[in-house]
């Protein structure tokens, strides 16, 4: 099987446990860092993994920073705001559908690396009018900059969803999920450690005249904001079409927050065996029960006794543009209907109030 990444990465050798050989995608001079298990190594020089190392790289240039990550800026805030006003697309990766952009060239929010990058093709489209073509040995990353990024927490599972397609045999391909010491394009590369060292996954494309879907599944071991998507071609030519990332739901959520003004619609919910719009219903253990549940023509999510009304609910979250689960709107302002019979207008409606809300996940009892 030939290999692609050129210059960047030896496929055959990606293994958490033992070091791998990249070069970086530009000239730096030095980088003075503890390794973790899982780093790569630089230049074809082996290092052990835990240990502090200076790492020559030829060129001129300077030291990378990297920063510590034990307490990491959340860019969550950034990139909604962003989303808001119409500056960036609702989910990641960004531009997954390839709908932006020129034919023939790297789609809007894509970067290049060495390799020779797969480009928009209006040939074939699963959804609207483009798609990715790649061909051997091309390759493209999700983007460069800070907004293209995923935020991984630890214990987390994640999707990523791809539709493809393929006239050619022998075809094949590769996703991949590295975390980069830095948002810039020269950044130090390792793996992302995960539960079982699926931060790569092959995929074999069958020729086929209709389009399939493929995903790629991980569960994250650390937490970190700065990993980006990395898809390569094999062999053969591919078109790829309308990629997602989500993360898979929690069991049970922990909601708080509001208890001074709607305590029953507080506390530990449990996943039930339903969905709505697509997303995870969840109960808490109160008499009457109350529901979180998401509906889609508010693009919000909702606490109430009855998940098949949005009337009866008694909290609204946010418009979640980018239809995550429930932990995705933590910490924001949620609308609170006043549970006091003295707060009731001379309308006969409740007084709504802002409250944050928090949403966190519930660990699962080993």
């Amino acid at each position: 099987m030939a290999s692609f990444l050129v210059c960047t990465f030896s496929i055959w050798s990606f293994s958490a446990g033992a070091p791998l050989t990249l070069k970086p995608s530009s000239p730096l001079t030095r980088r003075e860092e503890p390794l973790r298990s899982g780093d790569y190594s630089v230049l074809d020089k082996v290092f052990i993994p835990g240990q502090n190392v200076a790492a020559e790289i030829s060129g001129a240039g300077s030291l990378i920073e990297v920063k510590d990550e034990s307490q990491p800026v959340s860019l969550g805030e950034k990139r909604a705001a962003r989303i808001a006003s119409g500056l960036l697309p609702a989910s990641l990766p960004l531009n997954g559908n390839f709908e932006q952009g020129t034919d023939g060239a790297i789609p809007t929010y894509w970067g290049q690396t060495q390799s020779i990058p797969g480009l928009i093709s209006t040939v074939e489209a699963h959804n609207g009018t483009k798609s990715l073509k790649l061909e051997k040995d091309h390759e493209l990353v999700s983007g460069w900059a800070a907004d293209s990024c995923f935020e991984i927490e630890s214990g987390v599972t994640y999707v990523m969803s791809f539709w493809a397609k393929t006239s050619t045999a022998g075809a094949e391909m590769l996703t991949m999920f590295p975390v980069y010491s830095n948002f810039a394009q020269t950044a130090f590369r390792r793996a992302l450690v995960t539960t079982d060292n699926s931060f790569q996954m092959f995929h074999t494309i069958p020729v086929s005249t209709e389009w399939n879907q493929y995903s790629h599944q991980f569960t994250a071991g650390e937490a970190t904001q700065k990993v980006r998507l990395l898809i390569g071609c094999l062999g053969g030519t591919i078109y790829l079409d309308d990629l997602s990332f989500s993360e898979e739901c929690s069991e049970a959520i922990n909601v708080y927050g509001a208890e001074s003004v709607q305590a029953t619609s507080m506390g530990v919910f449990t996943r039930q065996a339903k969905d709505k719009s697509g997303l995870p219903v969840y109960k808490n253990d109160h008499h009457p029960p109350q529901y979180l549940y998401f509906w889609g023509d508010f693009d919000s999510w909702l606490i109430g006794p009855d998940y098949h009304s949005e009337a009866a609910a008694n909290l609204q979250s946010p418009n979640s543009v980018s239809q995550g689960c429930p932990t995705t709107v933590t910490g924001q302002e949620w609308s609170v209907k006043q549970d006091a019979t003295g707060f009731v207008h001379g309308n006969g409606t409740f007084k709504w109030v802002s409250m944050s809300l928090s949403l966190d996940r519930v660990p699962l009892m080993s």
